[in-house]
């Protein structure tokens, strides 16, 4: 076994060619593992390559240099692998020296570990240093160490235990790696002193034979028990570093839900204190929980149960259009259905004010809130949230029913502004569209027309777009005049207006409405001495018992409007086929 291990030293490991590969493989897998540790590094493949090339040649005539000086081999020499790619890694991470100093303290002791253990093998295996004192050994012992080296450092130290993430995080971090900095800071100065010392001891020919085995074996197992405790160091502090993110994202969990629950309960105060109606009810067993006194006994006897009390409150407070939608929370299993599908309900009703002060005892300042409205029905929106009693089971409905009225005004007005053109008032293209098309499909006749004011780019150019709008809204007040409150209109851009008319498509009353229109539509404007007449010219198109879409007849109702401005404008035309 020793002849064979000799002869792999000798033939394989005792040459530059080996200490060149394993020099090469150990700076190529230490780039490797910086990538892998130190966040924001960055190289290039092609210069990684390159730098392990030159790091190799570094190592390589260092090592020639001392033996052909016939000089004592130091570890400093062999370190040059690792000295240069340390250095080359802190001009990539100068911007994270932290992370950058724990890294080169760890591999440092590493590399060193891995020196003392190369040694000693390949001394107590031969077991003849005189002959071992020479190039071949010299070369065998620094090939081993790369080798070894290289084969930490490509298992990412410690990989089999815990994940190169967590060691990334841990090296980045100042206050939680500080136990592993300084062991390995002091242990890679202490085994670097020793490396001198056991080198020169063993290549010394004054060194006593008997006493070669005993420092060899010292170096090792050193050597060993330095690696295994840094490796127990970086599990420990990595396991404790995990640890700690498990507390601290339990603690913001925890944070979280308070949060959440300080505001879900605010929110239910809030609610509750703006509440016409806030109460608990047990639905399994029809009665009221909490909040009960809130009904008076004018709207029913409170023997009846509280889908009953539900039924009266409806049936007396809310809208007439509201009652059939509402009524059948009064049914037992629609909380049953509600219960597995949807426990979260809102929906809003209309309520007879007056009425809601009747039948209801309410806070004072609801109360005067309600007094002082001057609006019969207001909006009220229903909250309610099904859950069911941890002791018995039973179906338990929280309900809060607020004053949404401001709400539905405000979503009105919305509703109302992304629908109207803002300088006339009337509905806008997109609206108007929409609601051709609604009336025809539910009626399925009408008149559309269009309508251009004659000369309106003349207003703008000589009397300025003030008096522009103004026309624009005299022509809007024409058409109100002219039209039914069902009819729709609208003003389509520029001055270009639109209106329909379901149920009229009779010709003379088309023809009658677009004269008394062309008649209307003539006015004068003056500003300084300049005076621009105006007119409309109309193209008018007509339908019945569903024959036309909205983009057909407005196609229809354009081809006539082209036909009336060719004809002098201040007329219209009816389109017939």
């Amino acid at each position: 076994m020793t002849a064979i291990f000799k002869l792999f030293v000798v033939d394989f490991l005792g040459n530059g060619g080996a200490l060149f590969l394993s020099g090469f493989l150990a700076n190529y897998f230490c780039f490797d593992l910086a990538g892998r540790l130190v966040d924001k590094i960055k190289f290039e493949r092609h210069y990684r390559l390159l730098a392990c090339v030159f790091s190799a040649l570094n190592a390589l005539s260092a090592t020639v240099i001392n033996i052909l000086a016939e000089d004592m081999i130091s570890p400093m020499a062999l370190l040059a692998v690792v000295v240069f790619g340390m250095a080359e890694l802190y001009l990539l991470t100068k911007d994270m020296v932290w992370a950058y100093i724990n890294l080169f303290f760890l591999i440092l002791l590493d590399f060193i570990c891995v020196l003392g253990i190369s040694c000693g093998l390949i001394t107590l295996l031969l077991n003849n240093p005189w002959e071992l004192a020479s190039r071949s050994h010299r070369f065998a012992i620094y090939s081993l160490t790369m080798f070894g080296a290289a084969f930490l450092f490509a298992q990412v130290p410690y990989s089999k235990l815990h994940t190169c993430e967590e060691m990334a995080e841990l090296i980045h971090e100042r206050g939680r790696s500080r136990v592993l900095f300084y062991y390995n800071l002091l242990t890679s100065i202490a085994f670097l002193v020793s490396a001198n010392i056991t080198l020169m001891l063993t290549f010394d020919a004054g060194i006593r034979e008997d006493v070669s085995e005993a420092i060899h074996m010292d170096w090792m197992i050193k050597s060993a028990l330095a690696l295994f405790t840094n490796a127990a160091i970086v599990i420990v502090r990595v396991r404790q570093n995990r640890e700690y993110k498990k507390l601290q994202e339990n603690e913001r969990e925890k944070e979280n839900m308070l949060r959440e629950l300080l505001q879900e309960k605010a929110y239910r105060e809030s609610v509750e204190r703006n509440a016409l109606l806030s109460y608990c009810a047990n639905i399994t067993r029809n009665d009221l929980k909490e909040g009960g006194d809130i009904f008076r006994e004018e709207l029913c006897d409170r023997e009846e149960g509280y889908l009953e009390i539900i039924k009266h409150f409806i049936l007396y407070c809310a809208h007439e259009e509201d009652r059939q939608l509402l009524y059948v929370i009064g049914s037992s299993t629609y909380f049953e259905e509600r219960m597995e599908n949807q426990p979260q309900q809102a929906m809003r009703m209309r309520l007879n004010r007056k009425r809601v002060l009747e039948v209801l005892n309410l806070p004072s300042d609801t109360r005067q809130k309600l007094e002082g409205m001057s609006k019969d029905w207001i909006w009220a929106e229903v909250n309610m949230n099904l859950t069911r009693d941890v002791d018995t089971g039973d179906i338990l409905s929280y309900v809060n029913i607020t004053d949404a009225t401001e709400e539905v005004q405000e979503e009105e007005n919305l509703r109302i502004s992304a629908s109207t053109d803002p300088l006339t008032g009337l509905l806008n293209r997109a609206a108007m569209e929409k609601e051709i098309k609604e009336r025809l499909e539910e009626d399925g006749e009408g008149a559309l027309f269009l309508i251009d004011m004659d000369n309106f780019k003349s207003i703008n150019d000589k009397l300025g777009h003030p008096v522009g709008d103004q026309a624009l809204r005299e022509t809007a007040d024409i058409l109100r005049h002219h039209f039914r409150s069902r009819d729709l209109l609208g003003r389509l851009g520029g001055d270009e207006f639109c209106i329909f008319t379901p149920d009229m498509y009779q010709v003379e009353s088309l023809e009658r409405r677009a004269d008394n229109l062309n008649c209307a539509g003539m006015r004068l404007y003056k500003r300084e001495g300049i005076s621009v007449h105006t007119s409309f010219s109309i193209g008018v198109a007509y339908c019945k018992e569903g024959e036309e879409d909205y983009e057909s007849l407005y196609e229809k109702a354009d081809k006539a409007l082209y036909q009336a401005k060719e004809a002098g404008k201040n007329t219209y035309r009816i389109y017939r086929k």
